[in-house]
């Protein structure tokens, strides 16, 4: 198979994204799809040297690197100058790149960050039909980020979507795979290719009391209170809105039991730094455990994985996720997951029974009337503006409008439809008898919570190898095969680009999209 990818990207920031082109690139080269060369196009070579160190470190070829870097990629700022000419520029840059029969895989293209980025790559589409162009979508403009959906709508005078011979539209989780099919993307130029997981074991390096003197030492030089008696409650991540961290420590904090809760890392851009400070603060003031710590230590003191080794339960209450690596991940070596059903769950449904999961719905808390009135008249206010800005249909506004007068009706409310300034209010005022409340009205939150700290029994091996069965390198290469087979027939389905896209936004304009956790700022 002649098979000669150029990985395209913003950059390469420690990130999800980043993760998945470093893993993709291993398992293709240990299948043998990369023999001599690995081409990356970027936007900014910023924070990249883990990523490129990684790379030389793992690859046991003699494998030749290349990097070109073209700053009209990378996040979009008006000193680019014009869309359209920065576009214009752009795909000359990617025709020559991708010339020879290469394959140009853009990752991340509709994530709404760079107009020009995907204005370019349906331009080279349109001037050679036959460029193999992958378009590789882990997380969509369309997808709750309404800000990103704004610069695409007003940056661009046609759709952004497209189909040509040589494109192929790529989704990590089945809902997306959905989505597309029913808004009109032919299913010849669609597939769906979740992440790809190596399958490793782990033996720990550090141990518990060892990673816990860490911690405690942190703790102590930052205002934290770290006790390593207590079970410990770990989230490995960013400290972002969609990860809806201010609930995590509620449940952490109402949890029937004492525990040390941990966050590996801070917030990774000024827009989220707000959000850091509420959450970490609240750590803080309820004694709880000890945050932040991941940039000074994690990876120098300790291995991420002898952290999680060390946790008694990872935990995680994300409202949005791509494909959701870390619910997988950890439990290759033991440890179980306690998380936000959320919709990337159906990825797992085929090995659900093998896996160390345990879900909680909605964590129910009592909200005065005067705060639940504002909220609604919030939601409805951002409904209203959102689906005239963007013309949608009355049926995707009418539905999503009784969800919010439903939700606001009675006294007890899912907090992560509180924004982020009210779920903080919350959180400042908690006293007992709303902590009692709180696990009365939650019964089978906190039964799933225990139950999860209780499962510490699973066979590693047993686990891996259900994962593997799903995600791990032999799929991963089947499904790359199918996409380079794909071009040995004749596409004969149309598209129609504007049809898709009005299908395929009000498949997305959902209350799980609209809420105001999510909101650095209002909309306007």
């Amino acid at each position: 198979m002649d098979f000669r990818p150029v990985l395209m990207h913003y950059h390469m920031y420690p990130s999800g994204v980043s993760t998945l082109i470093l893993n993709t690139i291993f398992m293709l080269v240990e299948k043998g799809y990369i023999k001599d060369e690995i081409q990356f196009v970027l936007g900014s070579s910023e924070k990249s040297e883990w990523f490129f160190d990684a790379l030389k470190k793992g690859l046991k070829n003699d494998i030749k690197i290349e990097l070109d870097i073209i700053p009209e990629i990378f996040y979009w700022n008006d000193s680019m100058g014009k869309v359209e000419e920065a576009a214009e520029k752009v795909k000359e840059q990617f025709k020559a790149i991708g010339a020879g029969g290469k394959v140009l895989w853009a990752q991340n293209p509709t994530l709404g960050k760079n107009a020009a980025y995907t204005l370019a790559l349906k331009k080279l589409a349109r001037e050679v039909p036959d460029q193999k162009i992958w378009m590789h979508v882990q997380d969509s403009a369309e997808q709750g980020r309404w800000p990103n959906l704004d610069h695409m709508y007003s940056s661009l005078s046609e759709p952004y979507y497209f189909d040509s011979p040589g494109t192929r539209w790529i989704v990590i989780n089945k809902i997306d795979y959905r989505a597309y099919l029913e808004s009109g993307m032919p299913s010849d130029h669609l597939f769906y290719v979740p992440d790809p997981l190596p399958i490793e074991s782990h033996v720990p390096q550090k141990s518990k009391q060892e990673i816990g003197e860490v911690l405690k030492g942190y703790a102590e030089k930052n205002n934290y209170t770290f006790d390593p008696d207590r079970p410990w409650l770990l989230f490995a991540g960013r400290t972002i809105r969609r990860k809806n961290l201010l609930e995590t420590f509620l449940l952490a904090l109402c949890a029937r039991k004492e525990l040390t809760f941990t966050i590996t890392l801070p917030a990774d851009s000024p827009d989220d730094k707000p959000y850091e400070d509420m959450v970490f603060n609240a750590i803080r003031k309820y004694k709880l455990g000890a945050a932040g710590f991941g940039i000074d230590h994690v990876g120098k003191d300790f291995a991420l994985r002898d952290l999680a080794a060390a946790s008694d339960l990872i935990i995680s209450c994300s409202v949005m996720e791509g494909f959701g690596l870390p619910y997988l991940e950890f439990p290759m070596f033991g440890r179980p997951v306690y998380a936000k059903k959320i919709y990337i769950m159906e990825n797992f449904v085929e090995i659900l029974h093998d896996l160390p999961h345990h879900y909680y719905g909605s964590l129910k808390v009592p909200v005065a009337r005067e705060t639940r009135e504002t909220h609604l008249k919030r939601y409805l206010e951002k409904v209203n503006l959102l689906s005239s800005h963007f013309k949608l249909a009355e049926e995707h506004r009418s539905k999503v409008e009784k969800f919010f007068q439903d939700l606001f009706v009675g006294e007890n409310v899912d907090f992560s439809f509180l924004s982020a300034s009210a779920q903080l209010k919350f959180v400042e005022n908690l006293d007992m008898d709303i902590i009692k409340k709180i696990q009365s009205l939650n019964e089978p939150v906190f039964d799933a919570l225990e139950t999860g700290f209780k499962d510490q029994a699973r066979d590693p091996q047993k686990v891996s190898k259900a994962i593997d069965s799903a995600f791990g390198a032999d799929v991963y290469a089947t499904n790359v095969e199918k996409m380079m087979a794909s071009y040995e027939g004749d596409s004969t389905a149309g598209f129609d680009a504007e049809h898709f896209m009005s299908k395929f936004l009000g498949f997305y304009f959902t209350p799980e999209n609209l809420r105001l956790l999510l909101d650095y700022q209002p909309f306007h």
